[in-house]
């Protein structure tokens, strides 16, 4: 399916939360900053959803069942839907407290252009054949997307499904 039919669902701020000396508690109040679920079509029954800033960071010490609970509480809100089930699983991202890439992600540098993305998102092909050695995915790799956490998932999505259609060729 291609990457244009996917569903996407935006939420922007459910109420804004703005720091300041008369509201203290923005970053304990981290689900206000969610913007963006997400539900693939190949995995329908998989939600990803968009946090960013101190919102974030304070995310990533709370435990994965006050994550879980708290976001369940947003997704009935939003939809108007209380028989939406409590995850059975969460997986989420720690960028902010990876020393190895500090909460950052790619950008465009000033004279690059998509053309670059693209090239960069190109396979290591086999001196003997067409086959790629070394494939490449990312946030970086994806042109219509650059610089979005959805944009490294369908460019894993791109490069798996490279290597499906390279092993039943």
């Amino acid at each position: 399916m291609p990457e244009e039919e996917a569903d996407l669902f935006f939420i922007v701020h459910i109420q804004v939360c703005k720091e300041d000396e008369t509201n203290p508690r923005c970053p304990q109040e981290w689900y206000k900053k969610l913007y963006i679920f997400y539900v693939d079509p190949k995995a329908p029954n998989t939600v990803f959803a968009w946090l960013s800033g101190e919102e974030a960071l304070h995310m990533e010490a709370l435990t994965e069942e006050e994550v879980a609970h708290t976001i369940l509480q947003v997704l009935r809100r939003f939809t108007g839907n209380d028989d939406i089930p409590l995850p059975q699983r969460l997986v989420r991202s720690r960028w902010g407290g990876d020393p190895l890439c500090c909460g950052s992600y790619s950008f465009i540098a000033i004279g690059a252009s998509g053309e670059d993305i693209d090239t960069i998102a190109e396979p290591l092909y086999s001196q003997h054949t067409r086959e790629p050695v070394v494939q490449f995915a990312g946030e970086a790799t994806h042109r219509q997307h650059h610089s979005t956490v959805h944009a490294a998932y369908l460019s894993g999505q791109r490069e798996a499904d490279r290597l499906i259609h390279m092993c039943r060729a």
